[in-house]
């Protein structure tokens, strides 16, 4: 459990599509994996998203939860609704994504990323990415402005992506 905030961090904001700031995909990634490597399920197998997660300026209360380990996996569920000062039992939970962590290693994808970039794969030209999305109404801030190459091929898009130093 705990909050989510654009008030506390701002940082959050630099994702938006449409001019509305949302938690992008990866967020819910790292969630699930911080989650299984919590809980001796590290790895993830799927991940469903539901429902946006709208950042709105308002805090969110933030929970997940996972149901008992059967076969190896569990189901991870991430909610959230408005945040309250005082026990709420009236508000629902919004359910934004759901995963399933397992203790084994997912199956090989069929590519080898042992080659990097991979084999047979096509260079794509990221200099006006950032620029071309926004026409498009995706907005990404200095935070979420980290790729540096990428290629692709008939199956698969791969990309170089630089995490900011701070």
């Amino acid at each position: 459990t705990g909050t989510l905030s654009t008030q506390t961090h701002p940082w959050l904001t630099d994702h938006a599509i449409a001019g509305t700031p949302l938690l992008p995909g990866t967020a819910f990634v790292d969630l699930a994996l911080h989650t299984g490597h919590h809980t001796s399920h590290p790895h993830l197998e799927e991940l469903t998203l539901h429902t946006p997660m709208l950042l709105s300026g308002s805090p969110l209360d933030l929970q997940a939860t996972l149901t008992p380990p059967h076969d190896g996996r569990r189901t991870l569920t991430i909610r959230t609704r408005p945040h309250t000062t005082t026990p709420d039992t009236t508000t629902p939970w919004t359910t934004h994504a759901t995963a399933t962590l397992t203790t084994t290693t997912p199956t090989d994808p069929g590519v080898d990323l042992t080659v990097w970039p991979p084999a047979n794969a096509t260079a794509i030209d990221v200099d006006d990415a950032y620029p071309l999305l926004a026409e498009h109404g995706y907005t990404y801030g200095p935070t979420f402005q980290g790729l540096t190459a990428a290629w692709h091929d008939d199956h698969h898009t791969y990309a170089d992506i630089t995490l900011p130093e701070d």
